[in-house]
């Protein structure tokens, strides 16, 4: 078996990737590897939904980002504890770009072992008109991919 010492595991904090966290922790506790958490936030997508939601221009979205990445760093410090108290080493990282992009070049920079991904929470019209950030990892992602199943 490939030894596995950095598991990089990503998270939109939907369903999904709760149930990839578990197997994520469970593979660093066998394995004795180290877990690094990253969530990324597509600064376009965001600026978008906040002008679309708000009706405000791009200087008003300065504020709402920071207030994201802010309110992820401490969903992902909540994550991180949790791990820690369970005796494991875990990091965290927030990171602004294209979800794909950003998930593959952080798992360069961390010199990842493993991704661990949850399947994609998308309808069936969404699967047939986009590719998701998980199908395009999974595609191109120099290291093994771990994508588990949404739960029931």
């Amino acid at each position: 078996m490939l030894p596995l010492k950095t598991i990089l595991y990503s998270t939109d904090f939907g369903r999904s990737a709760r149930a990839a966290l578990r197997s994520a922790c469970e593979l660093a506790r066998a394995l004795s590897a180290e877990l690094v958490l990253v969530h990324v936030i597509n600064p376009t997508a965001f600026a978008l939904a906040t002008r679309e939601a708000s009706g405000a221009g791009a200087v008003a979205c300065v504020p709402a980002m920071s207030g994201a990445i802010e309110s992820a760093r401490i969903a992902l410090g909540k994550m991180e504890s949790g791990i820690l108290a369970q005796g494991l080493a875990c990091r965290i990282r927030v990171v602004l770009g294209s979800p794909a992009a950003a998930i593959l070049q952080t798992a360069r920079d961390e010199r990842a072992d493993l991704i661990v991904m949850g399947a994609p929470d998308t309808s069936w019209l969404r699967r047939i008109l986009t590719v998701s950030p998980t199908e395009v990892v999974t595609r191109t992602s120099r290291c093994p991919v771990l994508v588990v199943p949404r739960p029931e």
